[in-house]
């Protein structure tokens, strides 16, 4: 007897739950070929097509659901998360937004979407009580809980006239119910998000505002025993959980203030160079300028963690070491990629920009846009959260753009692009495939900033900042034609979704991770091209890295 043929509606289900988009949506096309009415057939199709980062045609089969079914109001939420992605902002996103909570005030992603939106645009109280809806209904969104926590932090500098407050590091007064709030969505966010280590050193200072010193040290102590051996936090967290053990809540504000004063001294008695030491190199002045920017940061309250942070101990030369070193540790560990989709309007002004015009650029060449993304495993890198934005090419290439501003913390970007006299943020634009023989080809416009070579499985193209996407294509798929021909063996490696890029960067580190690790993280031409003149910093990075092996 012969097997009965699994139904095509069967099928469908099966592979939308297995989330294989690309082969459920010719049985989509068929039966909407069949029934074109149908709002449902149309909501999937949206989904795969958006999965599959065929964004426009997404947009499309929404708005035809849309017409089917107005009253459906997860259509209007993709509507304007798509609308959005694709043009920029425009004037209906909020009302289309409004409409999708007033049709299903369940729908916790509108009620965030919103509150992003509000905040953006001034509103706090109306961003506040939209956040706050969203967390009613979905209480397991960790980083909105992170995200509440550092409004109430924002806003624990404006206490209310008669509100109970308590002395800022400055002198000034905090909110106690704000930081109270902040602490509370802080601890709630921690078991939700994957790199708790992120929020634990919030908590804690919030806690040592509040003068809840006891659970602070707690905190700390959590904090370092996640921290690896040789992390940069680590001297910064044993300092902060010195002096919550030590600080009462009386004296807490003068001793804070005394401490912060003498610290300024300190920085900027280091950032003074003595008078026979004659004209300074411009590795000098660069240390200078972090001490003394990091002095006059503690005379206007900033957080002694954030100030500390890159700073390490001892003299100029000694902090330079340890910034650096770090980083090219780091550039031998990269981590497993952590791609976390964001809107791309929390980020600085400079970074959309680039993103809108590489878009452009990118469209005319034929790479469709997959997303928008914060990659949140180099963090320890980037000098603040960048705007990734990724694209596929129906041949099955990879294309990203993002924007840097590698400003102080960003030790080793701050250092070349300034030795460089390039200018402090730099827009790049990417192509980079893979080949099944395991090397890779990547071609950008990223110029000379970075000092480091990827390793003999890695050939890499930096042109100069200036070139147009269409200019870095043409030398990208020349580049690509001359591998193939002298490598005949060899086949690319196509990506065809957001899971194949994941795979395909990882890859990429792990090449670029064994090469750094067996030449001890950087040749001596590296270093010394990028110390410069200050070679003699050399032996003290060195020693550094030896350190940070070690542990």
């Amino acid at each position: 007897m012969s097997e009965v043929a699994e139904p095509r509606t069967e099928i469908l289900k099966r592979l939308l739950r297995a989330g294989e988009y690309a082969s459920a949506l010719p049985i989509l096309d068929q039966k909407l070929a069949e029934r074109p009415d149908q709002a449902p057939l149309h909501w999937h199709r949206s989904h795969c097509l958006s999965a599959l980062g065929r964004q426009e045609e997404a947009l499309a089969a929404v708005l035809r659901v849309i017409e089917l079914n107005p009253d459906f109001a997860k259509a209007w939420l993709r509507r304007a998360e798509l609308t959005f992605a694709l043009r920029g902002d425009y004037p209906e996103r909020e009302g289309d937004l409004q409409l999708a909570v007033a049709l299903d005030g369940t729908l916790a992603p509108a009620h965030r979407a919103l509150a992003l939106i509000r905040y953006q645009r001034g509103r706090l109280a109306d961003a506040e009580e939209s956040l706050d809806q969203a967390l009613a209904l979905d209480s397991a969104d960790g980083e909105g809980h992170a995200l509440r926590a550092l409004w109430a932090g924002n806003a624990a500098r404006r206490p209310l006239p008669g509100e109970d407050t308590v002395p800022g590091a400055n002198g000034a007064l905090l909110s106690r119910a704000r930081l109270e709030s902040a602490v509370s969505d802080l601890r709630r966010a921690l078991p939700l998000v994957a790199d708790a280590s992120r929020y634990r050193m919030q908590l804690a200072r919030r806690l040592q505002d509040l003068g809840r010193h006891a659970e602070a040290v707690t905190e700390y102590e959590l904090l370092l025993a996640a921290l690896p051996g040789g992390h940069v936090l680590r001297n910064v967290a044993e300092e902060m959980r010195r002096q919550a053990w030590e600080q009462g809540a009386a004296e807490r504000a003068a001793a804070a203030a005394a401490q912060a004063s003498a610290l300024a001294s300190r920085l900027e008695a280091a950032a003074t160079p003595e008078p026979e030491a004659g004209r300074r190199s411009v590795e000098d002045d660069l240390a200078a300028s972090l001490l003394r920017n990091a002095a006059e940061q503690m005379r206007q309250g900033k957080d002694l963690s954030a100030v500390l942070e890159p700073l390490g101990d001892g003299e100029p030369d000694t902090l330079l070491a340890i910034g650096i070193a770090d980083k090219l540790f780091q550039l031998g560990h990269q981590p497993a990629s952590e791609l976390q989709p964001v809107p791309a309007e929390i980020f600085p002004a400079f970074m959309r920009r680039h993103a809108a015009a590489a878009r452009q650029q990118l469209a005319a060449l034929g790479f469709s846009y997959l997303g928008d993304f914060d990659p949140r495993h180099l963090a320890p890198m980037l000098s603040e959260s960048t705007l990734l934005r990724c694209y596929l090419s129906s041949e099955g290439g990879v294309a990203l753009s993002f924007a840097l501003r590698p400003a102080w913390p960003g030790w080793i970007g701050w250092l070349r692009l300034r030795l460089a006299r390039q200018a402090r943020s730099a827009g790049v634009i990417e192509f980079g495939p893979e080949f099944d023989d395991g090397h890779f080809l990547v071609t950008n416009n990223g110029g000379d900033a970075n000092a480091f070579g990827p390793g003999p499985q890695v050939g890499l193209l930096s042109l100069v900042p200036a070139t147009s996407a269409e200019r870095l294509f043409e030398n990208h798929v020349r580049r690509c034609g001359d591998y193939l021909r002298q490598h005949p063996q060899a086949g690319r490696r196509p990506v065809a979704d957001l899971a194949g890029l994941v795979a395909m960067q990882d890859r990429y580190a792990q090449a670029r991770n064994a090469y750094r690790q067996s030449i001890g993280y950087a040749t001596d031409q590296e270093l010394h091209r990028l110390l410069g003149p200050r070679r003699d910093l050399a032996e003290r990075v060195r020693g550094q890295l030896a350190r940070l092996a070690a542990a």
